[in-house]
C-alpha cells in the first residue's frame, strides 16, 4: 500500500529519532568540544576576563543560525538582562569565532562600504550537527538547517557568498562570486508545494535576475526537482543532496 504521510515530515522525524539515539553521543561531544575547547581557548588567547556575554553570543547564535543578526540589538538585549559589554567587544567576539571557523558572518551584496556596514548580516555556524548540539530548540528548524548546509557546501567552493536584497526589500538568501565577476543566485526551501511558498521564493529571484541582469537561478529544497521558465529567465529547483554533490561544476 503506498503511503500517504509527508516525506518532508518523513525524512525529518527519522532524522530526530536517529539525533536522539545514535547521534547523542557525538553531539555531546561537539558541545563540550566548543565549552571546553574553543570558548576557552578563546578567552586563554585573548584575555577575556568576562566571559558571560562571549557565552550569551555563542549561544544566541546558535539559536538563530542562518537568520539576520544585529550587533546593537544583541547589545541592547544584553543590557535588559543587566549585562555589561560594550558593542566594540561583540564585533572582536564574532571576529574570534570566525578566526576558529565556528560562526560565519555574510554581508549583503553592494558595492557600497557603508551600505554593507549598517546593514545586519547573516551568521552560520560550521556544520548543522554543531547546532543540534549546541541549540536550546527542542524541535529543529529544518529550513534553516538546509540554508546552513547550503551555506557550508558554497563555502567549501571558495567563492565569495553574499545575501541579496531586491530593490523592493524582498530577499535572496545567496549570491556567490568567482573571481571573474560571474554571479549565480540561490534560494534555499525545504518544500515548494505549499503555493504561498513557491510564489514567494520565485519572486524574490525573478527581481534579482532583472535586477542583474541573469538569466537563471537556483532553488535548493529537500528533496523536489523542478525546472521552472520565467520572463526574466529560467530557475532550477533542485533536491540538496544533487546539488551538493554538483556543485563544484
Amino acid at each position: 500500500m503506498k503511503s500517504t504521510s509527508d516525506p518532508v515530515k518523513k525524512d525529518a522525524q527519522y532524522l530526530k529519532i536517529n539525533y536522539n539515539t545514535i547521534c547523542l553521543k557525538v553531539d555531546f561531544l561537539k558541545f563540550r568540544m566548543l565549552n571546553v575547547v574553543i570558548l576557552k581557548d578563546l578567552v586563554e588567547r585573548h584575555q577575556i576576563s568576562n566571559t558571560t556575554p562571549l557565552r550569551y553570543l555563542s549561544r544566541h547564535l546558535f539559536n538563530s543560525t542562518s537568520c539576520l543578526f544585529s550587533i546593537n540589538k544583541f547589545f541592547n538585549s544584553l543590557k535588559s538582562q543587566g549585562i555589561t559589554c560594550s558593542k566594540n567587544a561583540l564585533h572582536s567576539y564574532l571576529a574570534y569565532f570566525s578566526d576558529v571557523y565556528l560562526f560565519f558572518p555574510v554581508s549583503i551584496f553592494t558595492n557600497s562600504e557603508r551600505k554593507r556596514m549598517v546593514n545586519p548580516k547573516k551568521v552560520y555556524a560550521v556544520d548543522t550537527g554543531m547546532i543540534q548540539a549546541c541549540s536550546r530548540n527542542f524541535y529543529p528548524d529544518w529550513g534553516l538547517l538546509l540554508e546552513n548546509f547550503v551555506f557550508t557546501e558554497l563555502r567549501r567552493t571558495g567563492l565569495q557568498i553574499n545575501y541579496y536584497k531586491t530593490k523592493k526589500g524582498h530577499e535572496v538568501d545567496f549570491i556567490t562570486t568567482d573571481i571573474y565577476g560571474n554571479l549565480k543566485l540561490f534560494q534555499v526551501s525545504i518544500d515548494l508545494r505549499d503555493p504561498d511558498t513557491r510564489k514567494r521564493e520565485i519572486r524574490s529571484l525573478v527581481e534579482a535576475m532583472k535586477e542583474l541582469d541573469l538569466k537563471e537561478s537556483y532553488i535548493i529544497t529537500h528533496n523536489q526537482e523542478k525546472h521552472i521558465q520565467e520572463e526574466s529567465g529560467e530557475i532550477y529547483v533542485l533536491p540538496a543532496w544533487y546539488w551538493a554533490l554538483n556543485c563544484d561544476s
